[in-house]
């Protein structure tokens, strides 16, 4: 049975005019934010017990792969690509940054800019994490064919471009 649910005319629905389904319809077993939502739990519980071998919390793992795929990013960027509220970033940087992992610096055509760089020592422990992180995303994806891999990532960039102009 569906409801005749009202759906702002800002979102973009392909269906806004359609009755929409009841949840027990779609059911968890398709509701794909539920899915990811449970596959992300498992992987960041996986990645923190592996992290912490490293003496690395998750964050500080994210930050690292984060600045080894680009090295140089702004605090806020960071922050966007950890996945982490601004205020715990900067205490997370305050930490890396005693432990010798990462530096800030000024930009140097704006100084009100704070960039974050990878030390020798921060890109070492990453590099020696990274088999352990890597085997981890291998098992994640285990039984996925290079073309369903390639469709799904193509997926989640344009759910990720959707989510990314919400007001949350």
């Amino acid at each position: 049975m569906k409801s005749n649910l009202h759906i702002p005319p800002d979102i973009p629905l392909n269906d806004q005019d359609e009755l929409i389904p009841k949840f027990a319809e779609i059911g968890l077993d398709q509701f794909a934010p539920y899915l990811l939502n449970r596959i992300t739990s498992r992987w960041n519980s996986s990645i923190l017990e592996a992290a912490r071998q490293y003496g690395l919390t998750t964050r500080q793992m994210r930050t690292l792969a984060v600045l080894s795929d680009k090295d140089g990013r702004p605090v806020n960027d960071l922050a966007t690509l950890t996945v982490t509220n601004q205020s715990t970033m900067s205490r997370a940087l305050i930490s890396m940054e005693k432990k010798g992992f990462i530096m800030r610096k000024p930009r140097s055509s704006d100084s009100r800019f704070i960039e974050v760089y990878l030390t020798e020592k921060g890109r070492q422990v990453f590099e020696r994490f990274w088999p352990v992180f890597y085997w981890h995303f291998r098992r994640l994806f285990h039984g996925v064919e290079e073309s369903e891999f390639a469709a799904f990532v193509a997926t989640l960039h344009k759910i990720l471009r959707n989510v990314q102009h919400q007001p949350f």
